[in-house]
């Protein structure tokens, strides 16, 4: 079935996924806001850049379980790695539908075919133009409705990756669940900048000695004010005749402003799943555990979200006869692999036990078979204790000749 996508008009656009978030601060706080944080733009930044990097694959498997892959001439391979639409590059694709994860929940993409079924494009479809007015229906498949397409899209033709769930449809955000910790932070942020832009000017009341009439006491105001916001000011006042000046703000320290906002760091860190290492924070690295960190990244917080995209496009990607043999996959090898010490290591292990052969460790490294690599090897340089490498050479010439002469008698 051949569909004619529109443009999306963007008048009609439904907001069923609200862009202001409820926080435990008596304010409503807004997503643009919580990326306006440091740490939740630069996670956010890290996962989506870290999928949209990743390559996909598409394989068959015979009979023996071995992988075929398909050639990179095919056309779901040109859609799903090149361009799959003509408006979008496929890693701003890939980054937008990770992005749309952790920002709302949800991540939409059309699926378009031709004629006889193959997918020509992937349409990308912002959150708020979707809607699933059946979506609480646990017995049936959820049917898509999008602002300004002109027809009800079929669940089969539109991609749908979600968040954590709750009902199996619905995908809920990061940063709903964030919310109360984004607004902490989002208010430390900005009293952190208040204060340092007003030079940390002093909030209190000052106390004379003396009845003070309206004039006096505009010109003592002015003079307090003009010491403390002018930029050439030293920030000094000498208080006369026993006036006394009583703060009514917390310093920073009484706040504990600096360690609230590494507090924040490290907590926005949990809920996106990212080491706070790599949101910059150095205050517990240790660069001998760096390539742990990267490596617990990829696990931990990268494959989870490479399984869910997996999932989804082999089941809508591909007919009933195809899902049996092909498989798309993304090619994560280039990305858990450790330092070459140990990378060599592993493999000298898995060698020298017979397990692989040397053109199996030379496709995982990325080189041509070589002649004669497809033998299996076992290392057997154990002997008996007490017995030299030489015993065991001149046994083994005995052994010849006695053989020979059995035979020439």
């Amino acid at each position: 079935m051949k569909f004619n996508i529109p443009f999306f008009n963007k008048k009609k656009q439904r907001n069923n996924l609200p862009d202001r978030l409820s926080f435990g601060l008596n304010d409503l706080y807004s997503n643009a806001k919580a990326m306006k944080l440091s740490a939740v733009y630069r996670a956010i930044e890290l996962k989506s850049n870290a999928v949209a990097s990743i390559p996909l694959l598409i394989y068959n498997t015979n009979i023996k379980g071995d992988k075929i892959t398909y050639s990179r001439i095919d056309n779901l391979h040109y859609v799903l790695n090149e361009r799959p639409s003509a408006r979008l590059d496929a890693f701003t694709f890939w980054k937008m539908l990770v992005v749309d994860l952790d920002v709302n929940g949800n991540s939409y993409a059309l699926i378009v075919r031709n004629d006889i079924g193959q997918v020509t494009e992937l349409i990308y479809v912002p959150p708020e133009f979707v809607s699933i007015p059946n979506a609480d229906f646990i017995f049936e498949n959820p049917r898509y409705i999008i602002t300004g397409y002109p027809e009800e899209v079929n669940f089969m033709n539109i991609l749908h990756i979600r968040n954590h769930t709750k009902n199996g449809i619905r995908g809920i955000s990061t940063l709903s669940y964030a919310s109360e910790t984004l607004g902490i932070a989002y208010a430390t942020e900005m009293t952190a900048s208040k204060t340092f832009k007003n030079g940390g000017k002093l909030t209190g009341v000052y106390t004379v000695n003396a009845y003070l009439d309206e004039e006096k006491r505009k010109e003592i105001n002015q003079n307090w004010n003009n010491t403390f916001s002018s930029p050439n000011s030293n920030g000094i006042v000498l208080l006369e005749n026993g006036d006394t000046f009583n703060s009514l703000q917390m310093n920073n320290k009484d706040m504990m402003m600096i360690e609230s906002r590494m507090f924040n760091v490290i907590d926005i860190a949990r809920f996106f799943c990212v080491s706070p290492i790599l949101l910059y924070d150095f205050t517990k690295m240790s660069y001998a555990g760096l390539e742990e960190v990267q490596l617990e990244f990829v696990t931990n917080t990268i494959i989870p979200i490479l399984n869910k995209i997996e999932k989804e496009l082999n089941y809508k990607l591909l007919n009933e006869n195809q899902r049996y043999t092909t498989h798309i996959k993304f090619d994560t090898s280039n990305y858990i692999k450790t330092d070459k010490k140990t990378t060599a290591e592993y493999y000298s292990k898995l060698f020298n036990a017979g397990i692989l052969t040397p053109n199996e460790i030379r496709n995982e490294l990325g080189y041509k078979d070589i002649e004669g690599g497809n033998t299996n090897y076992i290392q057997v340089n154990l002997m008996k204790v007490g017995e030299s490498a030489m015993d065991g050479v001149n046994k083994d010439i005995e052994t010849s000749i006695n053989q020979i002469d059995n035979k020439l008698k």
